[in-house]
């Protein structure tokens, strides 16, 4: 699914303060052998990148957890396919 949406992640995070300059980025997902996958954002460029490890530990928000869960499996799936992608 190259260039399709198939993750989703929300909630408030006081953690991290991303600078305005950057406006686009990408997720970088590393699977593990044991326990749940890593989710990393990269933003910037080459030239200047920006990486933020871990999106799941920083947006922990549990009241947001099961609904982004169950987005993420829908779009991975396209069931919402025909109305947004």
């Amino acid at each position: 699914m190259i260039g399709k949406p198939y993750e989703i992640f929300t909630g408030l995070s006081d953690k991290i303060e991303l600078p305005k300059k950057y406006e686009n980025g990408k997720i970088i997902k590393y699977k593990r052998k044991l326990g749940p996958s890593i989710y990393n954002l990269q933003i910037g460029d080459e030239n200047d990148p920006m990486i933020i490890k871990d999106l799941i530990t920083i947006f922990n928000n549990p009241n947001n957890a099961l609904i982004t869960r169950l987005i993420s499996l829908s779009l991975r799936h396209r069931i919402f396919g025909s109305i947004c992608c």
